[in-house]
């Protein structure tokens, strides 16, 4: 068995494609609102830490802060979602939208540094997380209200330390 094989024994079988899929870079991966692998913190998605549940698959959301975990099960479904720049309609059903919602409001990968929505310029923007969130949506408030206060906090936090 070579080293990508043994490195993927550490997963569960339900992620074992998307994650060989990353490892050899392969051309479905999405490089914007996919995770990546930083050898030193592991998996990240957005403004956290993620991990995949080597029992049951489930996508695991670290809070640094605290260490707090919000699991979300782990369908083929929703890796689809969460890896693919293109995901096919055909490979994930509603709850996993939904799930792949929640993803991305707890990891904030949708969001630029004022809260608002990411935008891009590609199909699963377009196709998938546009519409997931309207400007009227109220989690978009409450991130985007959060992220200008980190925002102001940093830099109190920049300028104190230029004084």
């Amino acid at each position: 068995m070579d080293a990508t094989g043994e490195y993927i024994d550490h997963y569960h079988p339900i992620s074992h494609k998307y994650i060989k899929q990353y490892l050899i870079k392969d051309d479905k991966i999405d490089k914007n609102y996919g995770p990546f692998y930083d050898t030193i913190s592991g998996w990240i998605l957005g403004k956290r830490r993620i991990n995949f549940d080597k029992n049951n698959g489930d996508i695991v959301i670290i809070r640094e802060r605290d260490f707090e975990e919000r699991r979300l099960g782990g369908t083929p479904g929703l890796y689809h979602l969460l890896f693919y720049a293109n995901p096919n309609p055909e490979q994930y059903n509603d709850e996993d939208l939904q799930k792949y919602k929640t993803l991305l409001i707890n990891t904030e990968i949708n969001l630029d540094t004022l809260g608002r929505l990411k935008g891009s310029s590609g199909e699963k923007y377009h196709a998938l997380i546009k519409p997931l969130f309207k400007p009227s949506d109220a989690t978009m408030k409450k991130h985007a209200i959060r992220s200008q206060k980190e925002l102001q906090h940093r830099t109190k936090t920049a300028r104190s330390a230029l004084v």
